[in-house]
């Protein structure tokens, strides 16, 4: 027996899903919009950081001399020569330019010429020595 009263219950509506569609309707969808510039923008900048990233490796050090100074920040900030003796560093980098023949306080190695807003500077990688070992790298800009 079914009364003809009103009940006090909400009736219950469904909401429909978004259709995959309606996430890439640019007309009157702000949010998502910017929703999507921010996601492409992290997409590249994963992308374009991921492909010009440069790792050192000792083959691109000795074949090409005139960009060594791309690798230059690498070999400082990773410290891979720090506590090296001058036997170790002459195999991973090959002879110095120049070094202190008599103490063996210092190699310095040819980085190239640093690309620079006002033409271009030689740069110069320079290892200290004490006791033997690498203690300190530098980069000098002559």
């Amino acid at each position: 027996m079914s009364s003809n009263k009103p009940t006090l219950a909400k009736p219950s509506i469904k909401k429909q899903r978004k259709g995959l569609k309606d996430y890439f309707d640019y007309r009157n969808n702000l949010v998502n919009q910017v929703g999507l510039i921010f996601f492409s923008a992290f997409v590249l900048a994963t992308i374009f950081t991921h492909e010009f990233n440069l790792s050192f490796s000792e083959e691109l050090w000795k074949e090409e001399p005139a960009k060594r100074y791309k690798l230059a920040d690498i070999i400082i900030d990773s410290e891979i020569c720090i506590g090296k003796t001058s036997e170790e560093i002459k195999s991973l980098l090959g002879r110095p330019g120049d070094y202190d023949s008599e103490e063996k306080v210092f190699f310095s190695y040819y980085l190239g010429n640093r690309p620079t807003f006002s033409g271009g500077e030689n740069a110069y990688l320079i290892l200290h020595f004490e006791n033997g070992r690498v203690t300190r790298v530098i980069e000098e800009i002559d």
